[in-house]
């Protein structure tokens, strides 16, 4: 039982000597997307960032469709991504980050009962405005069936 006292104290010691400062910030953003030949998307976006001194982890999740009448056929277009990442902090107030991971895209209809998966990129830049305000913007890449989806994102994010 002493042991897990002594072994206890030396991790809860060991955990605040560390010099880290960090902080957290959530942004919900407005997202525009484009497939070449396609009418354009719209959605949102949310960026989670956890920063450390020099750097931060990212979470990355996106979500654009449309819905389009041809021939009294309602079609829908739709586009997902999750992608994880990390950021360089620049500064205390900027920092620009780089994202991979999966995408997935339909185009529901009768034909296609299921999606298509593929993979994401994305990068952009995060800027705090005052201590509690982030303004961000990106760009994504989805690479779905050998197509191609440009998404831009901007938005505000709460940092905490």
């Amino acid at each position: 039982m002493q042991k897990y006292k002594v072994s206890s104290m030396l991790l809860f010691f060991g955990f605040y000597s560390f010099s880290v400062q960090a902080s957290n910030s959530v942004s919900l953003n407005y997202a525009y997307g484009k497939e070449r030949g396609a009418e354009s998307m719209h959605g949102y976006n949310v960026l989670i960032k956890h920063d450390f001194n020099d750097f931060g982890l990212m979470l990355s999740g996106t979500y654009i469709d449309n819905t389009k009448e041809k021939q009294n056929v309602y079609i829908k277009n739709k586009y997902a991504s999750f992608m994880p990442g990390v950021a360089y902090n620049f500064t205390n107030d900027t920092s620009i980050y780089g994202l991979a991971g999966i995408s997935c895209g339909s185009n529901v209809q009768v034909k296609q009962n299921n999606e298509i998966y593929g993979a994401a990129f994305g990068t952009g830049v995060l800027i705090n405005v005052s201590h509690n305000v982030q303004l961000n913007i990106g760009y994504e890449l989805g690479l779905v069936s050998g197509k191609e989806i440009n998404t831009f994102t901007t938005g505000v994010g709460y940092v905490f």
